[in-house]
């Protein structure tokens, strides 16, 4: 877990799933991940863009940058305080680092 304290916010990470996709002969590892986001203070929150930068053990770095998770810019109020969402990561090695 990660506090933001200007904002008063959480950031977790649930959990992490290796699993693969087969596509053209080749095997690509693929890691599936959770996040919970949380707002622990009294004003509203929104998420409206994410920077993600993924290491492969492989040695390739890669920055992932857009509007929003999944579709979504979620708004975190006091009555509605948390969101949590699942994606995937491709890696070109078995395992990584994503922060």
């Amino acid at each position: 877990m990660q506090r933001e304290p200007e904002q008063q916010c959480l950031l977790g990470e649930l959990g992490l799933t290796l699993f693969s996709y087969e596509g053209n002969c080749n095997i690509f590892p693929q890691w599936r991940y959770c996040i919970r986001l949380e707002n622990l203070g009294d004003q509203a929150v929104q998420l409206r863009e994410r920077n993600w930068r993924i290491f492969s053990l492989s040695g390739t770095l890669e920055t992932v940058r857009g509007r929003g998770v999944v579709g979504q810019e979620p708004l975190l109020t006091k009555e509605q305080p948390a969101f949590q969402y699942s994606s995937h990561v491709s890696l070109q090695a078995p395992s990584g680092h994503m922060w």
